[in-house]
C-alpha cells in the first residue's frame, strides 16, 4: 500500500505545477498487482511538466518503475530529463538537454546524457503533428562493476502523432544513435501507442516500447528490452 501511494503522490507532485499561469502537465500511473500463486507488482509512473516562454519551450519529464515477483526486486528504472528547445523559424528550431537515467538490470547504475541538436517541423496541424532532430550526444556511463565509460554520439529521431478521430489519437516515435568512434556500438529505440481520451482530462493509453543496444552495458546483459503498457492518463 506504501508503494501505491508513493507513486500516486510523486505523479500529483508533477500534477500541482499544472496550476501556476502557462504550465501544461501530463502525467501517467500504471499498476499491476496478482496474487494467490503469482505474487506479481509492478508500479510505473511518468510524468511531463511544459512551458511555453515566447519562442522557448521548456520541459521536465521523468518516469519511475519498480517490479517485484515473490518479494524480489526484479525490475527498477528510472529517469529525468531537462530540456529547452528554441523555435527561430516556423519549421526550425535547436535545443540542448540533460538527462540522467539508471537501470542496474541493463548493467549501469546511472548514464548522463547531454544533448544538443535541430529540429525540423515537418507537420504541426491540429490533427496531425511529425517532427525530426537531428544532434550530437555526450554520454557518461557508471556501470555496475564501478568502471565509467565516456562517450560520443550521433542521434536521429522522428516521432508521428496522428488523430484518427475525436476521441482516439496514434503515436510513433523512433531514435538511432551511433558511437563516433566504436564501430559497432548503436543503439535504437521505438514505441507505438494508441490514446482514447475519456474525458476533458483523462484517457487511456496502450503502449509499446522497444530498447535494442548492440554492445550492452556489461557483458551477459541482453541486447533488447522492451515493456508493453496500459496506462491512465491525466492532462492538465
Amino acid at each position: 500500500m506504501k508503494k501505491i501511494n508513493l507513486v500516486l503522490i510523486v505523479s500529483l507532485m508533477g500534477i500541482s505545477l499544472s496550476s501556476l499561469a502557462d504550465w501544461k502537465n501530463t502525467s501517467e500511473v500504471n499498476i499491476l498487482k496478482s496474487g494467490g500463486n503469482t505474487d506479481v507488482s509492478v508500479y510505473n509512473v511518468k510524468s511531463e511538466t511544459s512551458v511555453d516562454l515566447s519562442k522557448h519551450a521548456i520541459s521536465l519529464d521523468g518516469h519511475y518503475t519498480l517490479g517485484e515477483a515473490d518479494s524480489t526486486v526484479d525490475a527498477r528504472n528510472w529517469s529525468a530529463r531537462l530540456k529547452d528547445q528554441y523555435t527561430y523559424a516556423e519549421h526550425w528550431a535547436v535545443f540542448v538537454a540533460q538527462k540522467i537515467a539508471g537501470d542496474r538490470f541493463k548493467g549501469y547504475e546511472k548514464r548522463y546524457f547531454t544533448d544538443i541538436g535541430s529540429v525540423y517541423k515537418l507537420f504541426n496541424l491540429d490533427d496531425k503533428k511529425s517532427n525530426f532532430e537531428a544532434g550530437y550526444r555526450y554520454v557518461v556511463e557508471e556501470k555496475t562493476d564501478h568502471s565509467y565509460t565516456h562517450n560520443n554520439q550521433l542521434r536521429l529521431f522522428g516521432d508521428y502523432d496522428q488523430k484518427l478521430n475525436k476521441n482516439v489519437s496514434f503515436k510513433f516515435f523512433s531514435e538511432y544513435l551511433k558511437d563516433i568512434e566504436i564501430g559497432d556500438a548503436w543503439e535504437f529505440n521505438f514505441g507505438p501507442s494508441v490514446t482514447s481520451t475519456l474525458s476533458s482530462i483523462f484517457s487511456l493509453k496502450v503502449g509499446f516500447k522497444g530498447e535494442y543496444r548492440n554492445l550492452p552495458a556489461v557483458t551477459g546483459a541482453r541486447k533488447f528490452d522492451y515493456t508493453y503498457t496500459t496506462g491512465l492518463i491525466a492532462s492538465f
